[in-house]
C-alpha cells in the first residue's frame, strides 16, 4: 500500500472522509476516500500500489478482459458514440484508444473509418484482439511505442478514474497528439445525484480499482494542468446506475442481515434481474436522468479538449 495526497494539485488538506467496500470484485476489503478541499478530487488516500493493484481485478469476470471482438452489451452505446464523436470531428483520421478493454468502441471506430489502435494493460485481451484483426498495444500510455505529435484524437473511456498518475497520463495524451488534435475522455461525476444518494454503495465507486474520481472542476482542472485548451466539460444524462447501485444496496442488506446464511444469490439469478431491472427501470427513470444531466447531477462526465 501507499498513502497519496491529491493526484489533481497535489494538496494534502481534505475535508471529507468515506469508507467503501470492494462487493463488486470479491475481495471485501474497505478502503478510504477523501474529497481534497482545494480542487474537490475524490481518491483513495491509502490505496494499492501499481504493482500490487492487479490482483484486483477478476481475472474471470472483469467486463473489460471478456473479448470477443467487440460484439458486447456496450456495443450499441459504443456505435452511437462513434458515430457522435466522427460528426464532431468532422472526419476520420488517426486514433489512440488508450485502455481499450474488450475493443468494443476501437471496433465502433474502426467501423466509422478511423485508422485506430488501442492500448490495453492486460495482455491476454491485446492477443485476442490483434488476432482478430485489430491493432492494440500491451501497456500502459508512456510505456508503449506511439509516435509523438501524431494522433487526430485521443479516446479515455472510463480510464482515468484507475490510473495512479492521472496528470501524467493526460499529459502523454497530448503528447501523442498531433498539433489542433482532441482527447476526448469520461469518466464517473462525483458531483452526481447518484453519489449523494447511495454514498458508499455507489456503483461507480468500486474501489479499489477507481482510484479517483472526478467533479466538473477537478477535471477541467487536471484538463488544464496537463496542457489542454479549449475544455469543455459536460455532465452525462445516464442514469443506468440509479438500478446498478440499488442492486448492490440491496445485497449489501441482505449480507448484513443477522439471519444471512453467508449464501450469495446465484449468479444466473443475478444476471436475469440485472437485466430485466437494468431495462425497466432505464425507462422508467429517462425523464430523471434528463433533468439530473440539466443540472449538472448526472452520473457521468464528458470531457472534449484540445492540444493547441
Amino acid at each position: 500500500m501507499e498513502i497519496m495526497d491529491c493526484g489533481v494539485c497535489g494538496s494534502g488538506e481534505v475535508d471529507r472522509r468515506l469508507t467503501a467496500t470492494d462487493w463488486l470484485h470479491g475481495s471485501h476489503e474497505s478502503f478510504e476516500y477523501v474529497r481534497c478541499r482545494h480542487c474537490g478530487l475524490f481518491y483513495i488516500r491509502e490505496r494499492p500500489t501499481e504493482d500490487g493493484i492487479s490482483r484486483y481485478y477478476p481475472e474471470r469476470s472483469y467486463y473489460t478482459f471478456q473479448s470477443d471482438g467487440g460484439a458486447t452489451p456496450s456495443r450499441p452505446l459504443h456505435d452511437r458514440l462513434a458515430e457522435r464523436l466522427t460528426h464532431q470531428v468532422g472526419k476520420p483520421g488517426r486514433l489512440a484508444d488508450i485502455g481499450c478493454g474488450d475493443g468494443s468502441f476501437l471496433a465502433a471506430m474502426v467501423k466509422n473509418h478511423w485508422d485506430g489502435i488501442g492500448t490495453e494493460v492486460h495482455v491476454p485481451t491485446v492477443e485476442r484482439l490483434n488476432g482478430l484483426g485489430y491493432t492494440a498495444l500491451a501497456g500502459k500510455l508512456g510505456a508503449v511505442d506511439l509516435p509523438n505529435h501524431y494522433f487526430d484524437l485521443v479516446t479515455m473511456l472510463e480510464v482515468l478514474e484507475h490510473v495512479h498518475k492521472p496528470l501524467e497520463i493526460l499529459r502523454e495524451a497530448r503528447k501523442i497528439l498531433a498539433p489542433g488534435g482532441i482527447l476526448y475522455l469520461t469518466t464517473p461525476n462525483i458531483a452526481s445525484a447518484e453519489f449523494r444518494l447511495y454514498g458508499a454503495r455507489w456503483v461507480a465507486l468500486e474501489p479499489p480499482l477507481h482510484l479517483q474520481l472526478f467533479s466538473p472542476k477537478s477535471l477541467e482542472l487536471a484538463l488544464s494542468e496537463a496542457g489542454f485548451s479549449r475544455i469543455r466539460v459536460t455532465v452525462s444524462e445516464n442514469v443506468d446506475g440509479l438500478s446498478r447501485s440499488l442492486w448492490l444496496a440491496l445485497q449489501n442488506r441482505r449480507r448484513a442481515d443477522p439471519g444471512h446464511d453467508g449464501k450469495e444469490v446465484p449468479e444466473y439469478v443475478a444476471k436475469s434481474w440485472r437485466r430485466t431491472a437494468h431495462r425497466g427501470l432505464n425507462v422508467l427513470l429517462w425523464p430523471l436522468g434528463q433533468v439530473l444531466g440539466r443540472l449538472q447531477l448526472g452520473p457521468g462526465l464528458e470531457a472534449m479538449a484540445y492540444c493547441d
